[in-house]
């Protein structure tokens, strides 16, 4: 993996509220991703997958390439 330095300074990672029962209920799955290269690329991937309608918890592993996203499976397609 060929890491880059940051340019664009830090990038604040977005927090949502859930409910632990539809969470409980819901589904999950684990994303391959590919061109990241450094913390902020993954901060702008997990804000993006928090910000989809239905999506409840997102976790990006950068070292890994990979996210975890548990979502609401009637919202999200």
């Amino acid at each position: 993996m060929v890491l880059h330095p940051e340019p664009f300074g830090h990038v604040e990672r977005l927090h949502k509220p859930f409910d632990l029962q539809a969470l409980l209920k819901g589904s999950s799955a684990y994303l391959s991703l590919f061109g990241l290269g450094c913390s902020n690329c993954a901060a702008h991937v997990h804000n993006a997958l928090l910000s989809l309608d239905g999506v409840w918890l997102a976790e990006v592993f950068l070292w890994e390439r990979a996210a975890l996203v548990a979502f609401d499976p009637k919202r999200v397609e």
